[in-house]
This record gives C-alpha cells, sequence and structure tokens, in this order.
C-alpha cells in the first residue's frame, strides 16, 4: 500500500490553473512566456498562457487579451495559429509576438480606465479528450472575439478576424481530422456537410457534433448502430458494445443527480469579464484545501488525479449544472461535484457590462503523499 500520509490542509485540492486562471497579467513584447505545468493527463506538455495588452494598430487602441491552454504541439500550434492570427508557419507564442511586432506601439503597462472598453479576446484550450485503449481524440476550442465599442475610419485595418471553433487532434495519427476522416461520403452528403472542416467535437460521452457555417451542430452517437456512418478507419475504434445499457442508464443518473439547478438562459464560452472565485485564484485554492475531504476509499487503495469539472456561473453568481468532464475514480469524481455545487456564489462574468452566465473549467488534483 502506498503510504498514506496525507495533509488535508496542503494537497486535498492541488488546483492546475493552466486552464481556469483568469487573472490579467502584462508583458513585454520582448518577454511573453509560456509557463509549462506539471500535467499528469494524456496530453503531455501541456503549456498556458495568459497575457494582455494595451495595443496600438492603426491608431486603433485595444486591449489584446490572449489565454493559451494547449500541449507543446507542433501540428496543433502551428494550426491554432493560423485560425487565430493568420499565420500557420509559426508556433503560437511566435505568432502572438509576430503579431505584435507589426503593432504601431504596444505597452506593458494597462490604463486605469480602459481604452473606450475596446477589447479583443483570443484564446485556446481543450475542451474534452475521448479515448480508450489504443485510441485518443483532444477537442480543442478556439476563439477570436472582438469587442470595439470605439472603431476609428481606419481602425479596421489589420485587427483580427473574430472566429469561433473547433479542431479534434488523433494523437495517434498526429493530424488534425477533417470530417472526412471520420464520416463517409455518403453521411457527409445526406447530412449537407463540408469534407474538408476541421470544426467537430468529439465528446467524453461518445458523441460527433459536426458544426456547419450557421455554427449549429449536428450530432451522431458513436456506437455500433451507427458504424455504418463512419470511415473505415474511426469504425475500428467503436467496439461492440461501446457501453451497456445498464452502464449508460448509472452515467445518466449520476450526472441527473449531481447537476443541481438548470439555467434559464444559454450560457456563454467566453466573455469580456470572465466569472471569479471571490477573492480569486488564491483564495479559491484555499477554500478547496479546506473543504475537500480526500474519500477514505480512494485513500486506502492510493487512487490519485485529476477530476476537470465543468459549470457556468449564473448571473446571480451561482453555480449551475456541474459535471464531469474527466474522470479519474468514482469516489474521486463525487467529492469534485460534491465541493464545486458547495461554493460560495463567485462574481458574475460581464458581456458589455452586463452580467451574463458564463461556462467555467475547473481541474481539481487529488494527490497522495
Amino acid at each position: 500500500m502506498k503510504n498514506k500520509i496525507f495533509s488535508k490542509n496542503i494537497l486535498a485540492a492541488i488546483i492546475l490553473l493552466s486552464i481556469t486562471i483568469n487573472g490579467v497579467f502584462a508583458n513585454t513584447a520582448s518577454d511573453i512566456n509560456m509557463a509549462q505545468t506539471n500535467s499528469k493527463d494524456n496530453r503531455q506538455n501541456v503549456k498556458s498562457n495568459v497575457f494582455s495588452q494595451l495595443v496600438k494598430l492603426n491608431k486603433q487602441e485595444f486591449i489584446l487579451r490572449c489565454k493559451f491552454d494547449i500541449p507543446d504541439n507542433e501540428v496543433l500550434q502551428k494550426t491554432l495559429a493560423g485560425r487565430m492570427f493568420g499565420n500557420n508557419t509559426l508556433l503560437l507564442n511566435p505568432a502572438l509576438q509576430d503579431f505584435l511586432a507589426k503593432a504601431d506601439m504596444t505597452s506593458d503597462k494597462l490604463p486605469k480606465k480602459l481604452y473606450g472598453n475596446n477589447f479583443i479576446s483570443m484564446g485556446c484550450q481543450c475542451l474534452s479528450s475521448y479515448n480508450g485503449p489504443d485510441y485518443q481524440f483532444d477537442t480543442y476550442l478556439y476563439y477570436v472575439t472582438l469587442t470595439i465599442n470605439n472603431l476609428l475610419k481606419n481602425g479596421g485595418a489589420g485587427l483580427p478576424k473574430e472566429t469561433r471553433g473547433h479542431i479534434t487532434y488523433d494523437t495517434r495519427l498526429s493530424k488534425v481530422l477533417t470530417i472526412a476522416d471520420i464520416l463517409t461520403e455518403e453521411t457527409i452528403k445526406s447530412m449537407e456537410l463540408d469534407a474538408t472542416s476541421t470544426n467537430m467535437h468529439i465528446t467524453p460521452m461518445g458523441k460527433l457534433i459536426c458544426y456547419t457555417s450557421a455554427d449549429t451542430g449536428k450530432e451522431i452517437d458513436i456506437n455500433s448502430e451507427n458504424k455504418s456512418m463512419f470511415s473505415e478507419y474511426f469504425k475500428k475504434i467503436i467496439k461492440e458494445p461501446m457501453k451497456t445499457e445498464a452502464e449508460d442508464m448509472l452515467t445518466a443518473k449520476e450526472i441527473v443527480a449531481e447537476e443541481g439547478p438548470q439555467y434559464e438562459e444559454k450560457p456563454l464560452d467566453i466573455a469580456e469579464v470572465m466569472p471569479s472565485f471571490p477573492g480569486g485564484d488564491a483564495a479559491m485554492m484555499q477554500w478547496l484545501s479546506v473543504n475537500i475531504t480526500y474519500p477514505p476509499i480512494a485513500e486506502e487503495n492510493g487512487v490519485q488525479g485529476r477530476v476537470i469539472v465543468r459549470f457556468y456561473v449564473g448571473k446571480d453568481g451561482a453555480i449551475y449544472n456541474p459535471k464531469v468532464l474527466r474522470s479519474v475514480d468514482p469516489s474521486l469524481d463525487k467529492e469534485a461535484l460534491r465541493v464545486v455545487k458547495s461554493m460560495p456564489r463567485w462574481i458574475p462574468g460581464k458581456q458589455k457590462g452586463e452580467p451574463v452566465a458564463v461556462y467555467f473549467t475547473l481541474p481539481v488534483t487529488f494527490q497522495l503523499q
């Protein structure tokens, strides 16, 4: 049996904030670094960068915010750099520096009163993973949003284009997948999809969601009943059966039991001002370290790892619909959901100065020592 020496106040919840850091760090253009985190999941060498800077481009001033959370992977980074910066020959960090180098002026000092309430936000993060013994598909969400309330006549020149989408990376093939890699030609035609599109999401629960140009999702269950819809390559990962009916029913019951009250509006994936825990990230880490109880059965068996929970913070600051995106162990999953549900009200996110409901992804790491 592993060493059971355990300090509740220190190690009950080590929070890896690579996904959830919402603080703003000002850096100079020559000093933009991605700090590597000790990720223990299947995505190796995850690097995170949170960056905010005042930028002047063609006389248009705005606050540029960037939040990256992706592996140190050349294919992924160049693909995402192309989507966000229009340059797929560079990795994300060099692409960001190249963009800033073309600006008329950059400053590492943000004004006390943000200039004209003008923002451009860019970011990407791993939304979910779908994996098995011999395959892994990671879906990444990327976005570029513009809020330019004081647009100058020549200010639009050179500004990034607003965009949002998903890419799915096959770790076995080391490539970004297109819809043609997943579905048959007949299925693509019948669903009126673009075979060359990469805008799709494979969820942990075994659903393929293909997004159209109108950003509406068309879903297909990844199971043996729909096997004929998938390409020869993808058929190989569809096991018989994917899940038993009893397992599906149990999963559904557990999610319903834990997800809590529903919210009346569709939450945003990203907002100009993201929701935050009262007192900031340090206060959240301290609160979790005090309030999480390490499940005895997990401690007895030496089970540890990172549970990723997704929820949304309503306009009222309450936590809604917490769900486990990445599971470690049933006992750890249950405790992560319990403690998230018991959190005090957060400071809600804001869009154009108004409170809005916003999704939030929180990784909670349980570690014995």
